[in-house]
C-alpha cells in the first residue's frame, strides 16, 4: 500500500460524494430536500496538509497540494486558489475537504466541511485486501463540536 492509494481513496470518497450532491432527488428526496435544505455547493476544494491535531481531528499546517472537484471534473491546482467562498445559509459555495496521511500510513484524518461549523471531522484507517486499498472509518465526530 502506497500514500498515493489511500490519497486516490480518498479523492475517490469525494469523487462519490459530489456525485450524489449533483443527483437528482427522487419524490421522497426532493420532500427531505424541502424541509432540510439542500447544500448550494458549487463544487468542492479538497487539500492536503501537513499536520493534524489528533485529539480534535483538525488537519493543520501549510497546504501540500491541492486540488478542486466540480462539474468540469478533479484538478489540480494551486494551493492559493483554495477559498469556500461566500456562504449561502450556513452551506459555502464550495465546500472544503481537509486531508492528512499519517507518516507511518496507519492513518487518514478527514475534515469535510460544508459551511462554518458545518460537517464532519473523522479518522480512518487504511486497509489493503485483494490489492485493493479501502478506508475503514474508525471515528468521526460533527464539526460543530471542534470549531
Amino acid at each position: 500500500m502506497t500514500t498515493d492509494q489511500i490519497r486516490e481513496q480518498v479523492l475517490e470518497r469525494q469523487r462519490n460524494r459530489w456525485a450524489q450532491l449533483k443527483a437528482t432527488p427522487g419524490a421522497l428526496g426532493k420532500w427531505f430536500g424541502s424541509i432540510f435544505a439542500k447544500s448550494p455547493a458549487e463544487g468542492f476544494f479538497i487539500v492536503e496538509h501537513e499536520a493534524v491535531d489528533p485529539e480534535t481531528l483538525l488537519c493543520t499546517g501549510a497546504i501540500l497540494r491541492a486540488w478542486r472537484l466540480d462539474d468540469q471534473g478533479l484538478r489540480l491546482i494551486d494551493p492559493a486558489e483554495v477559498e469556500p467562498g461566500k456562504t449561502i445559509g450556513r452551506w459555502w459555495q464550495y465546500q472544503l475537504v481537509r486531508l492528512f496521511i499519517s507518516p507511518d500510513m496507519k492513518q487518514v484524518f478527514l475534515n469535510e466541511l460544508e459551511g462554518p461549523k458545518q460537517g464532519t471531522l473523522m479518522s480512518m484507517q487504511p486497509r489493503e485486501s485483494n490489492g485493493q486499498v479501502g478506508l475503514k472509518p474508525h471515528l468521526a465526530v460533527p464539526a460543530r463540536r471542534v470549531l
